[in-house]
C-alpha cells in the first residue's frame, strides 16, 4: 500500500491512503519495474487522491500520537562482536 501525508492547518496531518495493483512482468529489469510503478501506479494514484481531497471524499486516517512499533536498543561500542560471529 502507498500511503502519503498531507499536512495543513485545516486537517493537521491527516494520513491518506490508496492503493492498487498491477502485473509485473518476468525478467523486468528493477530500472523498469521502478519506472512502470511510477508511471502505471504511482501517478494514478496520486490523482486518485487529490481528486478525492478536493471533493472531500477521501478516507481520513488519523495520525497515532505514539508510534506502535517497538523499537531496539542502540548496542554499546564493541558489543556486536560479542553478538555476532563474524568468523562465520
Amino acid at each position: 500500500m502507498k500511503s502519503f501525508t498531507l499536512t495543513s492547518p485545516q486537517l493537521s496531518a491527516v494520513k491518506f491512503n490508496v492503493q492498487d495493483t498491477f502485473q509485473i512482468p518476468l525478467r523486468i529489469s528493477l530500472h523498469q519495474l521502478k519506472n512502470d510503478m511510477i508511471n502505471q501506479v504511482g501517478t494514478r494514484l496520486l490523482m486518485k487522491a487529490l481528486n478525492e481531497i478536493e471533493n472531500g471524499t477521501a478516507p481520513r486516517i488519523p495520525q497515532l500520537t505514539k508510534s506502535p512499533t517497538l523499537r531496539a536498543r542502540n548496542l554499546e561500542k564493541g558489543e556486536e562482536k560479542k553478538i555476532i560471529d563474524w568468523a562465520t
